[in-house]
């Protein structure tokens, strides 16, 4: 698996990891602030606020991404569109 790194500010990173999916090119968690960060094809990057490690976890295990972006993700946290 590739991974990358995005900032968060103060000097702290996301670190990235490349998925296989038809939607989602990499996934990223800080388990201290608790910010989830997903890369889409497209190239955008949202960032979700408030997401326990433990739905990284299933998201890392899930057969589709984009399902659980949108099951488990999308509807039940706050966020914002980085890029």
């Amino acid at each position: 698996m590739e991974c990358l790194e995005y900032q968060l500010g103060e000097g702290k990173a996301v670190e990235m990891i490349a998925v296989r999916s038809s939607n989602v090119a990499a996934i990223g968690h800080d388990p201290d602030d608790l910010i989830l960060e997903i890369e889409f094809l497209d190239g955008s990057l949202y960032r979700y606020y408030d997401v326990p490690e433990e739905v990284f976890h299933d998201f890392v295990l899930a057969p589709s991404k984009g399902r659980f972006v949108w099951s488990d993700i999308r509807d039940q946290y706050e966020y914002e569109r980085v890029r």
